[in-house]
């Protein structure tokens, strides 16, 4: 493989591996935010457990925290 056709699937394996990049998350019942770090100022705040899941679940079910990017 060469060229651009390289270049894709690099990219293709990068976003796959993107996606499943753990994030975190406030385990209380009105999550809408996940943190791409366990360190986030937003995420301090969390009165309940802090979890983690895959980048790509994260993104079906809540918004990125506006603090952390």
């Amino acid at each position: 493989m060469g060229g651009i056709a390289a270049a894709l699937a690099l990219g293709g394996a990068v976003a796959s591996t993107q996606l499943n990049t753990k994030v975190y998350y406030c385990a209380s019942r009105n999550t809408v935010k996940y943190y791409p770090d366990a360190t986030c100022l937003g995420l301090k705040q969390c009165g309940g457990r802090v979890k983690s899941m895959s980048l790509s679940q994260a993104r079906s079910k809540m918004d990125l925290c506006k603090m952390c990017h």
